[in-house]
């Protein structure tokens, strides 16, 4: 008999605490089993998930009918025709997916960056910031040509109605920022209706306009240290169930014929309609 190879040691000691050493010794050792590496793992495995001992074991190999023990063997090659089988799905999923996550852009530095308190905005919860958003965005449009920007929100509740992103912009929200949309629809400007539909809209003619807006954009990323982004919807849905909408109801985040946008790290909620609505956009991650 021999000591299983390196490899299947340092599976042992992963399972060491659940499985008797003498099961893995014994059914590793023998000559008579055939198994290729993988095969082994697997039936360590069912060793494991079905808590089988050295007896067991012995008990199959030796006083059973061979019936038993060719099952057993069967089996385990079946699951490693299928161990194969999957990696060469892997191995095209890998290909495909190295082939589309190519186009994304990488880390974007921006050289230039602002705070919305330095455009007098205030965390409270309570006053509106749409102005401080806006003059801030206006003002970091002057650096596009220049490597871009980013506009970074501290922590605190920042209330605010819909805005327009801009390219060459990055959004971000610190860890306890909280980007709070307005409960007063006036807020949210109306704009003319999308130019097709599927069923993603309340009424027909115009659209109240997302929080978070973008037309024709590029180079745009939405991004934070798991900040949030919440539309307080309850209050567009109560409007929704009782049909006093005048207009189709807002999105968190519309994006419209813009092209290599990143959003990550942030959480929707609350949104009064969808959280995230790219319309004829491209390479959006």
């Amino acid at each position: 008999m021999r000591w299983p190879s390196p490899a299947l040691c340092a599976m042992f000691r992963c399972y060491k605490n659940h499985l008797d050493e003498d099961s893995v010794k014994l059914f590793f050792q023998m000559d008579i089993i055939p198994f290729s590496f993988i095969a082994k793992f697997f039936t360590l495995h069912v060793l494991l998930v079905t808590q089988i001992t050295s007896t067991d074991i012995l008990h199959v190999i030796v006083t059973e009918s061979p019936f038993s023990f060719f099952f057993l063997w069967s089996f385990c090659q079946l699951f490693q025709v299928l161990l194969v089988f999957t990696a060469v799905i892997e191995i095209q999923w890998s290909t495909v997916s190295s082939i589309y996550c190519k186009d994304m852009p990488p880390n974007v530095y921006r050289p230039h960056s602002v705070t919305i308190t330095e455009f007098g905005a205030v965390g409270d919860g309570v006053t509106l910031n749409t102005k401080a958003f806006q003059n801030a965005i206006f003002y970091l449009n002057s650096f596009a040509d220049k490597g871009g920007a980013q506009l970074f929100v501290p922590a605190g509740r920042w209330l605010t109605g819909s805005f327009h992103l801009i390219s060459h912009l990055t959004l971000s929200l610190d860890k306890d920022a909280i980007i709070i949309g307005s409960p007063d629809s006036s807020h949210w400007p109306v704009i003319d209706p999308l130019p097709s539909y599927g069923r993603g809209r309340d009424l027909p003619g115009k659209r109240h306009q997302s929080l978070i807006f973008g037309l024709n954009l590029t180079d745009v990323i939405i991004t934070g240290a798991n900040g949030s982004i919440d539309g307080q919807g309850a209050i567009w849905w109560g409007w929704f169930h009782n049909h006093t909408l005048n207009y189709t109801r807002p999105h968190l985040v519309e994006l419209m014929y813009s092209t290599n946008v990143v959003i990550s790290n942030l959480t929707f909620k609350n949104s009064p309609f969808w959280n995230i609505h790219p319309v004829y956009c491209r390479l959006v991650f």
